[in-house]
């Protein structure tokens, strides 16, 4: 009771509480512990905390120390409870004191390496020390504790393949990558050491992949539902906003009627010329058009067909397929097919904010036949715009 009256003093906790501590590593536990609990403290569990999803493999991973201040003769009556009813034993609900001696506990099996590594780490101070007076106290009472931990956190260091392979890279995009000799000798390296070399591999990469330039006239395709008339817009905003273009819009129509109004109440709005028809159009000139296509199927090849012969009839050279990157991979696939057959030269994707992971973004960024113009993350036509997508994935993909 002395103890416990010394400890209430110095604004310790009471003996036989547990405490949980989440940290990044050993040597944040023995501060914290140390901290917290003082001298009388030991360390009854240590075991690695997973994270969900990729979380995993993007940041590094927790460790969760119970500890206790060891008791002297007496425990609460909470404590024998509890420890009572851990062993199917019958608890007392009446007891006329508030501690039971330490006899009367029923005795709970501990793991016998625990309680000796626990009881050479006990000692510790009550006020906070630094890193630096944590590396001068002797190695035999720190290192026990310190190995412990590192030994049941079972960490593996994954190598730069199977870190991105995890991380939810498409294999056929990896293995397009394993064709280059510097790649497959980082990717086999540690991710703690061969991280930047593989950052630095993919912004080299991504500027050696051929970009085709943006022409005088501009296509809009994909699938109905997928955002192309809002990328559309949001490109338009960048042009008149920023850039201080003035470029025409034309609403073409293949096989259907295009329905769509709001392109032409927005382009009203931006002051920008919008057209209904070829002929209201001066295709002679240089100046910029943007042409708003109908959705089209990806199942209906003759559909597809006809769409290819208006645009090569207008000899539109640049054409953006709009893909949603929320879809499921059968289905970008498939779009991915009718963008081959439609010679598209550009990509935007759409609904960003749904994706659980954005590591399947990288086979759009690398694709050697199809530049990625931008990805954007809601309806707003006037925002919502990432240019930047390296910078985006490569935050998304590495841990900081």
């Amino acid at each position: 009771m002395e103890k416990a009256a010394k400890a209430v003093k110095k604004g310790l906790p009471a003996e036989g509480s547990l405490h949980r501590f989440v940290v990044s590593s050993a040597q944040e536990a023995v501060l914290q512990i140390r901290e917290k609990l003082g001298p009388e403290a030991e360390v009854l569990s240590v075991k690695q905390v997973k994270g969900s999803g990729l979380e995993r493999f993007l940041s590094s991973p927790k460790l969760e120390v119970v500890a206790q201040i060891k008791p002297a003769t007496e425990l609460p009556v909470s404590a024998v409870n509890n420890a009572a009813g851990a062993q199917g034993q019958p608890t007392e609900a009446s007891e006329p004191s508030s501690y039971r001696k330490k006899s009367d506990i029923p005795e709970v099996k501990k793991d016998p390496h625990l309680q000796t590594e626990a009881s050479e780490d006990k000692k510790m101070h009550s006020q906070e020390v630094a890193s630096e007076e944590l590396e001068a106290l002797p190695k035999a009472r720190r290192s026990s504790l310190l190995e412990r931990i590192r030994k049941q956190s079972n960490s593996r260091d994954l190598t730069c393949h199977q870190f991105l392979e995890k991380a939810g890279l498409s294999p056929r995009l990896l293995a397009r990558m394993s064709s280059d000799d510097s790649w497959r000798r980082i990717s086999e390296a540690p991710l703690s050491t061969g991280m930047m070399q593989a950052v630095s591999w993919l912004k080299s990469y991504r500027k050696e992949l051929p970009h085709a330039a943006l022409t005088n006239r501009v296509a809009f395709l994909g699938s109905a539902g997928v955002g192309k008339t809002t990328a559309l817009c949001k490109l338009l905003a960048r042009d008149v906003f920023i850039a201080g273009k003035c470029p025409q819009v034309l609403r073409v129509e293949v096989d259907r009627p295009h329905m769509d109004e709001g392109l032409s109440m927005y382009c009203e709005v931006l002051g920008v010329p919008y057209y209904r028809s070829e002929s209201e159009v001066d295709f002679t000139s240089d100046e910029l058009i943007y042409l708003d296509f109908p959705g089209y199927s990806f199942r209906d090849l003759r559909e597809q067909e006809r769409l290819l012969s208006v645009l090569d009839r207008l000899a539109v050279t640049t054409r953006v397929i709009v893909v949603n990157a929320a879809y499921e991979e059968s289905v970008l696939d498939r779009s991915l097919e009718s963008a081959q057959r439609l010679g598209v030269t550009h990509q935007v994707l759409t609904h960003v904010d749904e994706l659980t992971q954005s590591a399947k973004l990288w086979s759009f960024l690398l694709d050697p036949e199809r530049s990625l113009l931008f990805i954007s993350n809601g309806q707003n036509v006037a925002g919502d715009r990432i240019d930047d997508v390296m910078g985006h994935l490569l935050e998304r993909t590495f841990p900081q």
